[in-house]
């Protein structure tokens, strides 16, 4: 649940769902929830908003993309006015860099 549902506040349903769409993006990539709750008070949220660099470490994202670590900060950012569009999503580079079929096989199989 986004921050804004979280502490009872009016919140724009748009920006809401970005921020679910994260969640999910996040989990589907990951493997693994992002954070327990959107509170500033959780120590994962807190620190993908302080600290990203290290919140990666946390969760074993070192190797993910810059591009991806960059929209996921965005799409998950405690205020629902920073949060990108629909439209900004669909021209951001993790969206729009090439994607290596076989490249991304031969790293699956190396992992298994």
């Amino acid at each position: 649940m986004a921050p804004e549902i979280k502490e009872g506040k009016q919140y724009d349903g748009r920006q809401v769902d970005i921020f679910s769409a994260g969640v999910i993006l996040f989990i589907v990539v990951q493997g693994l929830f992002p954070f327990r709750e959107a509170r500033i008070q959780e120590f994962f949220y807190n620190l993908l908003l302080t600290d990203p660099v290290q919140y990666f470490k946390k969760v074993r994202g070192e190797n993910l993309s810059p591009e991806f670590k960059d929209l996921i900060v965005k799409m998950l950012s405690y205020n629902g006015k920073d949060r990108p569009t629909i439209q900004q999503i669909e021209s951001h580079p993790w969206f729009t860099k090439p994607y290596d079929v076989e490249q991304t096989k031969e790293k699956l199989l190396d992992i298994a």
